[in-house]
């Protein structure tokens, strides 16, 4: 586009700021509220009109992982102990070492 004197190099990011700031400003509130802000609820809770609610099934899981972690057991006896409990993610999979750095 040709320059006509008009744009002097700021017109196009001031364009982005204001919804950037509007955009966190309404994640700040929902998080304020404790209102849902994601994609996906965290592993031991669910979402239930727009805030989370403890999941009882899953939050046993993350009781257990939690109960390990603190009697100083890795990552890979961990997810061995899950598996031998049936404990799944919440995609149904059998927990591995990389679900545990992400439990979602």
């Amino acid at each position: 586009m040709p320059d006509d004197g008009n744009n002097d190099g700021r017109h196009g990011s001031l364009l982005f700021k204001k919804p950037g700031k509007e955009t966190k400003k309404g994640l700040n509130e929902n998080a304020y509220k404790a209102q849902f802000n994601g994609v996906y609820a965290p592993l031991g809770y669910k979402i239930v009109d727009k805030h989370y609610v403890i999941d009882e099934q899953d939050a046993e899981a993350i009781r257990l992982i939690f109960n390990l972690y603190i009697a100083r057991h890795g990552y890979k006896d961990i997810y061995i102990i899950l598996a031998k409990n049936s404990f799944t993610t919440r995609n149904d999979q059998a927990f591995v070492k990389n679900s545990l750095y992400d439990c979602r």
